[in-house]
């Protein structure tokens, strides 16, 4: 179901952008759409004459869980919402204006690094969190919406003409890996938080985006895309000394996206696409047609090999059966050895790696995304919605 869903979306948008375009260009992250469900008019503001939405699930959201595994921040419709780990109400913590996308929590839970449109350009932005009791809340009397006044101010990292994206926290937290074409293609850089000074770590002629940091802070694992290809492979770049050379890492050819690197540095999920090719008023376009979350050893090349090829048979990826139809094309999170937090057919995911095998389905555990009264800790199992107003 999942495919049909991104087969038909994408031959309709390709059409239009065929016929409306005469060159293409990298674009932004598309806004996702969420599911959205009218309130009564009972619910109608009469000040306002504005009818309140509330969404239960969206496309192409990513989600992040706190270092102490209580909260999660996840970036529905452009704005940063928080909510506890066992599914529930969010809050707001953005106005959404600035189409905030992909956080990121600092390993000591304070803060969140996230990008954001919100200078006119895709820039790196850090939010210190509220206490809960400090953000404000729509269930209430006479001020029923939060204004931009409301919420705290995120703190500006990053100023370029080009557009830094894709943050994550070092394990140490004081640095900020992300990619950047502020050089021409995507490059993978490196911000020093502290001292705002910024490292180039690659160069080549493709497109390196994507990083996901080893547990002990000394390497990369990210996505590489050759000059003029489609397909690319995950690669591991180790940081000292500069200038060391990325090395593909075997099993991981393809269309591939989000890697996430375990806890004990030995295994990589990441996302593999599978699509098909159209041919379209003399343009090829690919069109994805499914997708899986895949697992494969992580074992860093010997110093000075660059020629490990990535589709090496005695490495190919564990595809995990039960991840969902749809993988939304975001890095997952490792909350613990044997279990991812993702997001996929509309909803926020937590798969258990211990059950899950090539062979048996293992389904998802799908967050409680809507609060039920007072339920058993054994019912935090079920899906359903987070209730939340956002207005749209």
């Amino acid at each position: 179901m999942g495919g049909r869903r991104l087969l038909a979306g994408s031959a309709a948008a390709l059409l239009v952008a065929a016929v409306a375009a005469t060159a293409v260009t990298r674009p932004a992250p598309a806004a996702p759409r969420a599911a959205v469900a009218p309130l009564p008019p009972a619910a109608q503001s009469e000040e306002t004459d504005a009818i309140p939405v509330r969404v239960s699930e969206g496309t192409n959201f990513a989600v992040a869980a706190s270092p102490d595994g209580e909260t999660l921040i996840l970036d529905l419709q452009g704005t940063l919402w928080r909510l506890p780990a066992a599914g529930g109400e969010a809050e707001a913590l953005t106005d959404g204006l600035g189409d905030d996308r992909l956080p990121d929590f600092h390993p000591d839970g304070s803060r969140v690094v996230f990008q954001s449109y919100r200078s006119g350009a895709w820039d790196l932005w850090a939010l210190t969190l509220p206490a809960a009791s400090d953000t404000p809340s729509d269930a209430a009397d006479d001020d029923a919406n939060t204004t931009p006044t409301d919420l705290p101010a995120p703190e500006r990292l990053t100023d370029s003409a080009g557009d830094d994206r894709e943050p994550v926290w070092s394990p140490d937290g004081t640095r900020i890996a992300f990619s950047s074409d502020r050089a021409g293609t995507y490059d993978l850089w490196l911000l020093t938080v502290e001292t705002g000074e910024l490292r180039q770590l690659t160069s080549a002629l493709g497109n390196e985006s994507e990083p996901a940091w080893t547990p002990d802070g000394a390497a990369l694992v990210h996505v590489a895309v050759p000059e003029g290809e489609a397909d690319g492979a995950l690669h591991h770049l180790t940081l000292d000394p500069p200038g060391t050379p990325p090395a593909p890492i075997p099993g991981t050819a393809g269309k591939v996206s989000a890697p996430a690197v375990s806890p004990d540095g030995s295994r990589v999920a990441f996302r593999r696409l599978h699509y098909e090719g159209l041919t379209l008023m003399g343009s090829r376009f690919d069109l994805g047609t499914a997708s899986d979350l895949a697992l494969v050893p992580l074992t860093p090349p010997a110093a000075g090999d660059t020629d490990a090829t990535a589709t090496t048979p005695t490495n190919e990826p564990r595809l995990l059966d039960g991840a969902g139809d749809d993988i939304f094309p975001f890095r997952p999170q490792w909350t613990d050895a044997d279990t991812l937090l993702y997001t996929a057919d509309g909803a926020i995911q937590r798969l258990s790696l211990a059950v899950a095998t090539p062979t048996e389905a293992t389904p998802t555990e799908a967050i409680p995304t809507q609060a039920t009264p007072d339920p058993a800790p054994e019912d935090q199992t079920a899906a359903a919605t987070i209730p939340f107003t956002a207005e749209l």
